[in-house]
């Protein structure tokens, strides 16, 4: 009846609210994450920068370096798509389809087994790894919100630092993305290699402004994956409620 039409629309419509505010609350964030970029690697507008002398213009303790200086630069690939047994849900696979408008994907289309993943060219590619699309859609850039492999048309961007320098990685990536892309090359379809980011360069910041920056942005990209975490379980959880509720399998009452 009409009355318990309503109390189920209110139901759907409350999960509806808190998915799309965790959206927009990952949005925002993510916007204030690339404005600080923008603010102290872009414009050298860093805290104490009124304090540093400027060389070739930039920090002197800064420099300009080839971006391989900087990041390792990994390949991926495709395990035999014609065996059974390496393909499963044990490990999400990444590809180009996989990204989203997120700056984490936490799920991909394709997942592989872990004898898939002996089975081909990609390593078990942690949490924080940067991806970005090489061929086909060039130039996207995400991370990896779990432990993913991936195929042979994208790179997985490590900084050679370590795990922790991984959110500037991602900002840096997204900030020469366009720049990567001007200069793929190819004779049917743009792809950007490995040589591609050997030409193209860097500004590597000081340890103190770049370990400031982290520590300033890792609660927004906890928050953001937590997020996202819960976004999805609670698509999933209105996926398995709605058939229920229109069944009458569960019932609710009007208040």
């Amino acid at each position: 009846d009409m009355p318990e039409q309503r109390a189920i629309a209110r139901i759907l419509s409350d999960l509806d609210a808190k998915i799309e505010l965790n959206h927009q609350m990952n949005k925002t964030l993510e916007q204030i994450a690339q404005a600080l970029f923008k603010r102290w690697f872009v414009d050298f507008e860093f805290p104490g920068h009124e304090k540093i002398k400027f060389v070739n213009g930039i920090p002197e303790e800064w420099e300009k370096v080839p971006l391989t200086d900087v990041v390792d630069v990994l390949g991926g690939g495709t395990p035999s798509t014609t065996e059974p047994s390496f393909w499963g849900t044990e490990l999400p696979f990444f590809t180009p389809k996989d990204v989203a408008d997120a700056c984490y994907v936490i799920e991909t289309e394709k997942g592989i087994t872990l004898k898939g993943l002996e089975n081909c060219n990609s390593q078990k590619y942690p949490r924080n790894t940067v991806f970005i699309t090489a061929r086909g859609t060039v130039g996207k850039v995400c991370m990896a919100g779990c432990e993913m492999a991936m195929n042979q048309s994208c790179y997985a961007i490590r900084s050679k630092s370590g795990n922790g320098q991984q959110y500037y990685i991602y900002h840096l990536i997204k900030s020469l993305a366009d720049q990567l892309t001007q200069n793929a090359h190819g004779t049917v379809f743009a792809t950007i290699t490995t040589e591609t980011f050997r030409k193209t360069q860097a500004t590597r910041p000081s340890k103190k402004v770049l370990d400031a920056f982290i520590t300033r942005v890792e609660p927004f990209y906890d928050l953001i994956l937590s997020n996202m975490q819960e976004a999805r379980k609670l698509t999933q959880i209105r996926g398995s409620l709605l058939p229920r509720l229109m069944s009458g399998k569960i019932r609710v009452k009007n208040k």
